[in-house]
């Protein structure tokens, strides 16, 4: 058996994760809490929370917080971390049910991510140039197993299922 070092297995998760987010469709994106999002990807799950309600979700959960993003049509910004929030939740809404046709780490640490979308839809997240100490984003698969970038890439559980 090959030993492989801590950063070998993060950089293999982390492509991994991408490779995975391929030919999913975004389920809903929907902004949370200022320019902080959540986009559900691939197939719905259901559960009921602890108290009692109904919880729905993708099978993936792509998280973005406090982090410098921009979604792009064509080349053109149509909103960003720096917009007014209708303006955010107008773009986001256009790429519910679009396909994921590309997912790309790249930059310091491999914290930046595009994910390309349908109808020419890039998303771009700035994982690298935190808006605050601490922020990032997170992605989780329905096993709650996550990859996030705060600050320094970190990989929160050795296995991505």
């Amino acid at each position: 058996m090959v030993e492989r070092s801590s950063h070998e297995l993060q950089m293999w998760a982390k492509y991994n994760v991408m490779d995975r987010l391929v030919g999913l469709k975004v389920v809903r994106a929907a902004r949370s809490h200022a320019s902080m999002f959540l986009m559900d990807l691939g197939e719905w799950r259901e559960e009921i929370d602890a108290r009692g309600k109904l919880r729905r979700y993708g099978s993936w959960c792509f998280m973005v917080e406090r982090s410098s993003w921009r979604l792009a049509e064509r080349g053109v910004v149509i909103c960003s971390s720096e917009s007014e929030y209708q303006v955010i939740e107008t773009g986001l809404s256009k790429i519910t049910e679009q396909d994921v046709i590309s997912a790309t780490l790249y930059g310091h640490k491999f914290a930046d991510i595009d994910i390309g979308l349908e109808q020419g839809y890039t998303l771009s997240i700035l994982g690298s140039e935190p808006i605050i100490l601490g922020s990032g984003w997170t992605i989780f698969n329905e096993n709650k197993t996550m990859l996030s970038a705060e600050v320094e890439v970190s990989l929160q559980s050795e296995s991505i299922e």
